[in-house]
């Protein structure tokens, strides 16, 4: 009889709410991390000290179970990626809980888990995507210059894993498609050579895929995106199936409104649940849905100002959209991250969806450019400098560098 996907998720989901951990930092560190798993360690895992960073840092990782498919999974390989960290330890708070369930007594007595929940601590400690020798980890899989790179690839091999998941996030810059709606998180089958060739390893990585997509669809409808997949031989994801094991990557993108992806959070947990169970019970789905996955396509932005009068420096630009996306703004004295304003796009911004969009001719934008710039014209992905003004009611608020004096949608009562 094939599994009920809606009642398993229905079923994990409520696990979810029960067990979920609270208050866990978006800046999330060793310092949070190490503790919080002895304090949910039990007999349901243990760990290990796999090795040390550049910096000396200690890089544990988890065995949880006793089955007989090895299956790795790692998390923030990318310092400033950390929403599945912060969901993993949802997912050993849940498996702990619940481990007298059929689900989760499959998993545990079919799967050998081997988990590293911060690849990158070095990374982490400073909210930065790269290591302390500024090397892109995911750029490691083959030349393993990185301590880092070495301890996951040591992993992977000691246990031979024949399955993988790859946790990272992506910019909050993307939709599913273009259908108009952001990607919520998105998934990659990675190729394994130049022709990006169907092989039995990808095939088997897509089938995982498209069942960690019907899971998050149930939490996020129309917001699940397909990673490009072009062959970079140098990625993890590509290299593992030219090793032989199947990876999935899964990318947690951004969702209106949800700025500390907590929504994201939840759909990571339950779809690496949901797909484990399927795993342990040796029921995936075809490969068929993955291939009905919609490619990321880079137009979201969090604000759109449509038909704006613009100017440059006080000199009249014409009338115009302009759109503005989020990027992180870590505040090291504090460890929490903020957000900046980048310029997305200035003129026809029709293909973008957003977050909140203002619609009216009315608004002014003056963009200040100091005499610095190479060009004197405002530059995209570069932090916000303008003003935006409603002319008719006085209301405007200055971004300085990114950082506005004010959130426009607390001030403009004008979005659609």
């Amino acid at each position: 009889m094939p599994m009920d996907t809606t009642q398993i998720f229905n079923t994990i989901e409520q696990w979810y709410a029960e067990h979920r951990i609270e208050n866990v930092p978006y800046w999330i560190t060793q310092k949070y991390l190490y503790p919080k798993l002895d304090e949910l360690q039990t007999d349901l895992f243990t760990q290990e000290v796999a090795g040390e960073s550049t910096e000396k840092r200690p890089i544990r990782y988890l065995k949880l179970g006793n089955g007989n498919i090895p299956v790795l999974m790692w998390s923030q390989m990318h310092g400033d990626e950390p929403t599945a960290t912060r969901a993993l330890l949802d997912i050993f708070s849940i498996m702990q809980n619940q481990k007298k369930t059929e689900i989760i007594q499959s998993i545990i007595n079919t799967i050998t888990l081997y988990v590293i929940p911060m690849l990158n601590p070095d990374g982490a400690e400073r909210f930065t995507r790269r290591t302390a020798l500024s090397i892109d980890m995911n750029r490691d899989a083959l030349a393993l210059r990185t301590p880092e790179a070495r301890i996951l690839k040591s992993v992977r091999d000691t246990y031979n894993t024949q399955w993988a998941y790859s946790l990272h996030d992506q910019e909050p810059r993307y939709t599913a498609g273009g259908i108009g709606k952001a990607a919520g998180i998105s998934l990659l089958a990675a190729a394994s050579d130049w022709d990006q060739s169907i092989t039995e390893v990808r095939r088997d990585a897509m089938r995982l895929a498209s069942c960690v997509g019907d899971y998050v669809q149930m939490t996020l409808p129309d917001q699940v995106g397909k990673y490009d997949d072009a062959y970079e031989p140098r990625a993890f994801g590509d290299a593992l199936h030219t090793w032989g094991t199947r990876g999935v990557l899964i990318e947690s993108g951004y969702i209106p409104r949800d700025r500390y992806k907590e929504i994201i959070r939840k759909a990571n947990a339950i779809a690496i649940i949901g797909s484990l169970y399927h795993l342990a019970r040796q029921e995936l789905p075809t490969d068929a849905s993955y291939h009905t996955i919609p490619l990321n396509r880079r137009y979201f932005a969090e604000y759109i100002f449509k038909n704006a009068a613009i100017s440059i420096n006080g000199e009249n630009a014409g009338v115009q959209d302009a759109a503005f996306h989020l990027v992180h703004h870590p505040d090291k004295s504090t460890t929490t991250v903020r957000f900046k304003l980048a310029l997305t796009e200035l003129g026809d911004c029709s293909p973008f969806a957003a977050s909140y969009i203002f619609d009216k001719s009315k608004i002014r934008i003056n963009f200040i450019v100091d005499a610095s710039s190479t060009s004197g014209l405002p530059e995209t992905d570069e932090n916000g400098h303008c003003e935006i003004v409603e002319p008719a009611s006085g209301k405007q608020i200055t971004i300085t560098d990114g950082i506005p004096t004010v959130e426009p949608q607390d001030i403009f009562n004008l979005q659609i």
